[in-house]
């Protein structure tokens, strides 16, 4: 209670707009217009949400911030550099950076805001301490389009230098650096990925039903799966290697680097047949001088 009353009062000087009974985003004056943006993109958003995890009664809260400090008072602790929002349960209030304060365009805000409003409608729905990392991330990732080919490509690497993290070794995201952090979100976004191949979107809806019904998670994924909680990893392995063993060709950078490879041969090969002509051609001039030389 202590955490809710905290936030009440640093929200109070700041402006608000209500958009519909159950939606509210408060930010500084200047930022009108991202707030309206950012109600649009969460409108837009929630008839699919209400889909997957069921319509909630309870009020959506984002409150934007433009600096270090409001985005520490707000969230209570300071989070990595690359972190651009956070979902604070209770009391269910979205902490966003402002692009201009993260560096970002409006296409990353706007995915940001869907990653975040996942988060959102599933704990309102489901405590998402009762579910692994893996999966409260990876459909917040998955569905907000943040999953992406660029994301394919980590994963694919990891395969090839046999650097995949064990799905049980998924927790605490925001303690790893960047580089493994990317990671295990690309990973957690297979993990969904091959879910909803394997199952179909409605597995999602299925494993939170069962959990509102009181089942923990892997009695919720087993029953929507018919899978072994202890035999899941096997099978999502399974698929990486089925799907994943060469998306890494599909990396612009190595793409570069064979082609540069492959041009630095080339040119080894044809400098070196080139050497060879000339070599042959010196043999040949001096055979004749030889010869006539021997004549005279």
């Amino acid at each position: 209670m202590q955490r809710v009353a905290i936030i009440v009062i640093l929200i109070e000087g700041l402006a608000f707009s209500t958009f519909a009974a159950s939606i509210r985003i408060f930010r500084p004056e200047q930022y009108n217009e991202l707030g309206k943006f950012t109600e649009t993109t969460i409108r837009g958003a929630l008839p699919e949400m209400g889909k997957m995890y069921g319509k909630t009664d309870k009020p959506i809260r984002f409150i934007l911030v433009s600096s270090d400090s409001d985005f520490i008072r707000y969230t209570g602790t300071r989070l990595p550099d690359w972190v651009g929002a956070a979902t604070i349960f209770p009391p269910g209030i979205v902490i966003m950076k402002t692009p201009d304060y993260a560096h970002t365009t409006l296409r990353q805000y706007r995915t940001t805001i869907l990653h975040e409003l996942v988060h959102l409608t599933m704990g309102q729905s489901v405590p998402l301490n009762l579910m692994p990392v893996w999966f409260s991330e990876g459909l917040a990732i998955y569905f907000s389009e943040e999953f992406d080919s660029r994301s394919r490509v980590v994963v694919s690497f990891a395969m090839l230098k046999k650097r995949l993290i064990s799905l049980d070794r998924l927790s605490d995201f925001l303690r790893l650096g960047q580089p493994t952090a990317e990671l295990a979100y690309a990973e957690s976004g297979t993990a969904i990925e091959y879910l909803a191949s394997a199952y179909g979107v409605t597995v999602f809806q299925e494993i939170l039903t069962a959990m509102k019904r009181g089942k923990d998670f892997e009695m919720a994924l087993a029953l929507a799966t018919n899978i072994e909680p202890a035999d899941f990893e096997f099978h999502w392995r399974e698929y990486l290697s089925k799907n994943y063993q060469w998306v890494f060709l599909l990396d612009i950078q190595y793409i570069l680097w064979v082609v540069m490879t492959i041009l630095v041969v080339l040119a080894w090969l044809s400098i070196r047949e080139r050497n060879k002509k000339t070599v042959r051609k010196w043999d040949e001039q001096e055979q004749k001088e030889q010869v006539y030389f021997g004549k005279m």
